[in-house]
């Protein structure tokens, strides 16, 4: 009897086991098909009230994230060519916009801020310090003031204020890595507003997506609705963790897509339109710190459905680089590591390099705007 009682016991552990193990691969299963099909994106609703314009608290903005799964398919391996006007009047001021800690930029973006200046002589160039910048917010837009100071990152005040100066001016704005490679006047004549695009393969390889907005390069005319709604978002976006999501890329892709949602009959060539340009036309490089895992990521087996995109997308083109299409090209030096002093850093005054370099004075603000004719 005791021996037949073991038996039984024994065959129920089994069963046991093998039930867990039969949902365990189902669990697997399901989730694999799960991954091939959807794209995870986070959303954040707009907090601030049109009416009042007062911001909601922090735990309703942590509570009212939504989670948006979308059915996706992987991006073109090649994009088609596209017509710009030849002639004609520009949609975008012909103002060049950048920001840095004082005037003496670090030797390793001398040649990026010449090439902007090389292929639009007729532009007007506009650099901004810190200090400028602070006394500019201060001065047209004092209800950002309180978060603008207290961002614990110098590169989250960089990232906030280029959404104010693009609202005020228009312009081109251009992180100092970021090297020209052929004049804009073509796009500049066809879109009203233009947001850059990170390469596919950085949002797949960090969050499984595509689509992601980058604001090391934008342009957009003066006073265009969406760059009111980044600078009127800016507080609500301010909780948020870390600087991607409060006021870097993931922010200007949060609210961008939530604009295109808002305003389905804007067109992307209207006056109040927004282009998201294709990464080949501002980024088609690759940050090159993301070799060793790209390799080692495209070395697995088993890939998830846009992960088979980005190592074919690899395999063929590596790190990337220029093509026929582009306008500029980005370094990836990653400036907030460049942000921290380092005094054997050799130096350039600005105005050295760009003789005819425009500055922000409060005096001539209110009596003017600095905007290319």
């Amino acid at each position: 009897m005791a021996v037949m009682k073991r038996r039984n016991i024994f065959k129920r552990i089994m069963l046991v086991w093998c039930l867990v193990l039969i949902a365990y691969h189902g669990i697997l299963l399901f989730a694999t098909v799960l991954q091939q099909q959807v794209e995870k994106v986070f959303v954040y609703k707009s907090y601030t009230n049109n009416t009042t314009g007062a911001h909601f608290p922090r735990e309703e903005i942590e509570k009212d994230i939504i989670k948006i799964n979308m059915q996706v398919e992987p991006p073109p391996y090649e994009i088609s060519a596209e017509a710009f006007p030849n002639n004609g009047s520009f949609r975008i001021e012909r103002t060049i916009h950048q920001i840095w800690i004082n005037k003496n930029i670090p030797e390793e973006f001398r040649n990026y801020v010449s090439s902007l200046k090389e292929h639009h002589r007729n532009y007007v160039y506009m650099f901004w310090t810190d200090k400028m910048a602070l006394q500019f917010v201060e001065a047209m837009f004092p209800m950002i003031l309180p978060f603008y100071v207290n961002y614990r990152h110098n590169l989250q005040r960089a990232d906030a204020v280029r959404y104010m100066i693009l609202y005020e001016y228009g312009g081109v704005y251009a992180d100092l890595d970021i090297v020209s490679l052929r004049p804009l006047d073509p796009i500049l004549r066809k879109y009203s507003c233009i947001l850059s695009q990170e390469p596919h393969i950085h949002p797949i390889f960090y969050n499984n997506f595509y689509g992601l907005a980058c604001n090391a390069f934008m342009a957009c005319r003066c006073h265009h609705p969406f760059m009111k709604i980044l600078v009127d978002n800016l507080p609500s976006f301010s909780v948020a963790a870390g600087i991607l999501d409060s006021t870097g890329p993931r922010f200007v892709t949060i609210v961008y897509r939530n604009y295109i949602v808002d305003h389905p009959h804007v067109n992307k060539t209207d006056t109040d339109g927004v282009y998201l340009a294709p990464p080949e036309y501002f980024m088609p490089s690759l940050d090159p710190t993301l070799q060793n895992e790209l390799e080692a990521l495209c070395s697995k087996t088993k890939l998830i459905h846009l992960q088979k995109w980005l190592c074919e997308m690899f395999k063929r083109h590596g790190l990337g680089g220029p093509t026929n299409y582009t306008f500029t090209d980005h370094k990836w030096v990653h400036l907030a590591i460049s942000l921290k002093p380092n005094k054997r850093q050799k130096t350039f005054s600005i105005t050295k390099i760009i003789p005819d370099v425009k500055f922000y004075m409060q005096e001539e603000y209110e009596q003017t705007k600095i905007i290319a004719t």
